[in-house]
């Protein structure tokens, strides 16, 4: 609603997030939660509603995200130019239907990126929320790893297997989920001043885990599709 897409998310190997999962699990079950859902708690909608901990709970399951090996990673969409530029996008990234396939491959792109210093026979595995868009990104994802295109070579040898899940029963999900709220509002409200008159945010404690304090925020479309063109050389992406 702020002219924004993000697409985030937090990676780590498998033996972390078990201890990860045992944890947030834990604090649900503290705060008689099923689920965490930042949103929900920001405005103390549903199950939040009348309940006076939400901002110690959300600082509590941040604090659970710094205690444990996981790295945060977001791509951020600016949509106010997404017109202009949506039918050369479409021609330059054979898959960019809408923003969120933009946003999708920056992420991608930044994760195969992240754990390039893994054995080169160690692959990423994505899980993701069972909401609309995970058929789209699914389908995206399969399609990138048989990609002809010499740019997404790299990222296409990390990528493995690919399901969707319940955010109910992975905690990483619910992580991924305050990590994408988090991160639209300090886009809008402090980097772009869209929407600034926002209660306190934890965003200072949430950027500890990103790579270098910060995501992957494409301000400019004009400059994103450039990189497209440098990237393409004539053929079809």
């Amino acid at each position: 609603e702020h002219e924004v897409y993000c697409v985030a998310g937090y990676w780590a190997p498998a033996r972390d997030w078990e201890r990860f999962d045992w944890a947030w699990k834990r604090e649900l079950a503290k705060r008689d939660l099923k689920e965490f859902h930042a949103e929900r708690c920001e405005h103390g909608n549903h199950e939040y509603k009348g309940r006076e901990d939400r901002t110690e709970m959300r600082d509590e399951f941040v604090k659970i995200i710094n205690e444990h090996p996981v790295h945060g990673m977001f791509a951020v969409v600016n949509l106010r130019a997404w017109d202009t530029f949506a039918a050369e996008i479409k021609r330059l990234r054979k898959m960019a239907k809408s923003p969120f396939y933009v946003a999708f491959q920056m992420y991608l792109d930044a994760i195969s990126g992240e754990v390039d210093h893994f054995p080169p026979e160690e692959r990423v595995a994505l899980v993701f929320d069972n909401r609309p868009e995970s058929g789209k990104a699914i389908e995206l994802f399969n399609w990138l790893k048989g990609a002809p295109d010499p740019a997404f070579s790299i990222t296409a040898s990390r990528l493995g297997d690919v399901a969707s899940a319940c955010s109910e029963r992975h905690p990483g999900l619910q992580a991924a989920d305050l990590l994408a709220y988090e991160a639209r509002r300090y886009v809008t409200g402090v980097h772009w001043e869209v929407n600034p008159k926002r209660r306190p945010s934890v965003w200072a404690e949430l950027s500890r885990k990103l790579p270098d304090g910060r995501g992957i925020a494409a301000d400019a479309l004009p400059h994103l599709v450039q990189i497209m063109r440098d990237r393409a050389h004539g053929a079809s992406s």
